[in-house]
C-alpha cells in the first residue's frame, strides 16, 4: 500500500463512493462497490466491470494496456490496472465512455486511463495532483471530428443534467477527449493544439462553478 501511496494523491475509497452514488442515479440503482484494498488484480478488475454493466465496446486490456509500453516497461509498469480502491472511478468513467462511443456512432479508442506517477512523469508533464496519476481520467480517440462532436455534446448533456455531481474535467482535440471525474484539480477545461472553434458554453460555465471537495 505504501508504494501506492507514492504514486498517487487518495489511497482510500472515498471518491469511488462518490463515483458510485452518481452511477446509482445515471446508470443502475445497484452498483458492486469498489473493494477496499490495493490490489491490482486483472481479472477482478474485468470482473468488476463486467459486473457492474460497462465495457460494452472496451475490452479491460485496452484499458490498462500502456500507450508507450516500452516506458511503462522502463518504470517498472507491464500492465496499468488501478488500485482496487479506485475501482469505483473507473466504473464511471468507463461507463461514460459507452456512451459516448454510442453517441459517436463509430468505433473510440481509449488511449490512457490510469498512469502512475513514475511512469506519467516519463511521457506528461502533469502533476501527481492530475487526473491519470489519480485513476481519474481517460483520453478517448475519435474516427472524426464530427464523431468527437456528438460525443461531446453528449458529455455536455451529462453535465447539465448531473448539475456536474461528477465534477468532470475535458481536454478538447479536433478528434480526442480528455475526460475526467472528481479530479484532484477540480472541474475545468482545456484545449489541446488541435482544437479549433468555441468551447461549448457548458464548459465554460462547468470551469466557473466553485471548487467544491465532495470527499473527506
Amino acid at each position: 500500500m505504501d508504494a501506492l501511496r507514492g504514486e498517487m494523491l487518495w489511497y482510500d475509497d472515498a471518491p469511488s463512493n462518490v463515483a458510485e452514488d452518481i452511477l446509482r442515479k445515471v446508470h443502475r440503482p445497484t452498483i458492486l462497490p469498489a473493494p477496499i484494498s490495493d490490489s491490482r488484480d486483472l481479472r477482478r478488475f474485468e470482473c468488476h466491470l463486467k459486473g457492474n454493466g460497462v465495457g460494452k465496446y472496451f475490452s479491460v486490456a485496452e484499458i490498462v494496456r500502456p500507450n508507450r509500453p516500452d516506458v511503462a516497461a522502463a518504470s517498472g509498469w507491464e500492465d496499468l490496472t488501478p488500485p482496487a480502491f479506485c475501482w469505483g472511478l473507473s466504473t464511471l468513467l468507463i461507463c461514460l465512455a459507452d456512451r459516448m462511443r454510442e453517441a459517436a456512432g463509430s468505433p473510440v479508442t481509449l488511449r490512457n486511463y490510469w498512469r502512475p506517477q513514475s511512469y506519467n512523469s516519463m511521457v506528461s508533464s502533469s502533476g501527481i495532483d492530475s487526473d491519470h496519476p489519480n485513476a481519474a481520467g481517460i483520453d478517448l480517440d475519435f474516427k472524426s471530428i464530427q464523431a468527437r462532436q456528438a460525443a461531446l455534446s453528449w458529455l455536455c448533456d451529462f453535465i447539465n443534467a448531473t448539475e456536474n455531481s461528477a465534477r468532470v474535467s475535458v481536454g478538447l482535440g479536433a478528434q480526442t477527449l480528455h475526460v475526467g471525474v472528481l479530479s484532484p484539480l477540480g472541474s475545468r477545461y482545456w484545449t489541446y493544439d488541435s482544437w479549433s472553434g468555441a468551447v461549448p458554453e457548458t464548459l465554460v460555465r462547468m470551469a466557473e462553478m466553485p471548487f467544491l471537495r465532495v470527499y473527506a
